[in-house]
């Protein structure tokens, strides 16, 4: 649910004229592995997924902090 209210809210913002739209997670780094691809790559790409398929010319940045 939060992946889709996130996509409607870059809609927004890539409408208004951002010229790219950051996805930042700063938590992902507590993650062990298996964590990491279903709570952290798995929401991402559902968002990232979204709104290409509406906005196909947008500019997304993903940044997960890692553990490092």
């Amino acid at each position: 649910m939060i992946a889709e209210a996130s996509a409607i809210i870059w809609f927004a913002q890539i409408d208004a004229g951002a010229d790219a739209i950051q996805i930042f997670d700063s938590w992902a780094g507590v993650l062990g592995d298996q964590a990491f691809e279903e709570y952290a790559v798995k929401p991402v790409r559902r968002i990232v997924d979204a709104v290409r398929a509406l906005r196909p010319a947008a500019r997304i940045i993903a940044f997960a902090r890692s553990r490092l």
